[in-house]
């Protein structure tokens, strides 16, 4: 069954909820979401399928304090296919959007690097869970979160998510609606933005739709390095102790700006980027949206659900 836009009628048995400020859980006939202080979790037919993070937890030493990342996003089999705090970056944090650079009436860092911008009393602070649905077809919630440079909200953010299980893969249906309160531009870079970071203990194999992928890695400071405009890549991994290779890929809505992908398989990313080809100017007050579907997968690259998910929103 496919799935497009937001509002869903998932049939006589839908069970919703509105305003989740505290927590509470919701049970269709084969999702359910439970909301928590620190989380979403969403359940599925096979089991846990993805959970969004509010806060970070307290066990894992992250260098940000940012939450509204996803980790871990499950395969239907079971596989966290997520990073978090990998030795590598100790700010990467699952499915997460953030940039690294905006300009603005100051400069914000809220993806972790601080090389060009302020990391420090740059935090994405969740506010609301204000909707959950969930019912034999799907689960659904929004998420609000401000994103705050030194005390003042610089971003307000509205997620908009809705996961369900397609053709052997777990499918996260993610538009993310930023107002700037300022006029912010995101300078032209060769990464940032709406990112899969994956788990790296295993080998890694690229696909698009035109195939597997034989291409240099990009360059982090190169936006010209990137790989070309795709509707989607995708990375097979072949985990040690895992039967199956497991599974992630990004799907760029065609609304979206053009991007380069900055698919980095030594640090396990899937990263279009807006601002590969040139400055992105944010105004204050004006919505921006941007939206993408996030897959995992076990075994191979299902190309045919990807290739539909790429034309079918």
């Amino acid at each position: 069954m496919r799935h497009k836009g937001f509002v869903h009628i998932f049939g006589a048995a839908v069970a919703c909820a509105l305003a989740f400020l505290a927590g509470g859980a919701v049970h269709g006939e084969q999702y359910a979401v439970e909301v928590t202080a620190d989380g979403v979790e969403i359940r599925g037919p096979a089991g846990p399928m993805a959970v969004y993070r509010r806060t970070v937890p307290e066990d894992v030493a992250l260098t940000v304090d940012s939450g509204g990342f996803f980790h871990p996003f499950n395969t239907p089999a079971g596989t966290p296919v997520t990073g978090l705090r990998p030795e590598d970056h100790l700010y990467h944090r699952g499915v997460f959007f953030a940039w690294f650079e905006m300009l603005g009436d100051v400069p914000a860092d809220f993806w972790g690097w601080g090389e060009h911008a302020p990391v420090e009393d740059r935090v994405i602070v969740s506010r609301a869970i204000p909707e959950v649905s969930a019912s034999d077809t799907g689960a659904s919630f929004t998420a609000e979160n401000e994103w705050n440079a030194g005390g003042e909200v610089m971003v307000n953010e509205r997620l908009s998510a809705h996961a369900w299980t397609e053709d052997g893969a777990h499918v996260l249906d993610l538009e993310y609606t930023v107002v700037p309160t300022q006029d912010i531009t995101l300078p032209q870079r060769a990464f940032s933005g709406f990112c899969f970071r994956t788990r790296i203990d295993g080998g890694f194999q690229p696909f698009s739709p035109e195939g597997p992928v034989d291409r240099d890695l990009p360059s982090h400071v190169d936006p010209d390095s990137n790989w070309p405009p795709q509707p989607w890549y995708a990375y097979t991994i072949d985990i040690d102790g895992v039967d199956q290779p497991a599974g992630a890929a990004v799907v760029d809505h065609p609304d979206n700006p053009e991007s380069l992908w900055h698919n980095q398989m030594a640090i396990g990313m899937l990263n279009p980027v807006i601002m590969a080809l040139d400055d992105v100017e944010l105004p204050a007050g004006e919505p921006f949206v941007l939206r993408y579907h996030a897959v995992t997968f076990d075994g191979e690259v299902p190309e045919d659900l990807l290739n539909r998910l790429a034309e079918d929103w």
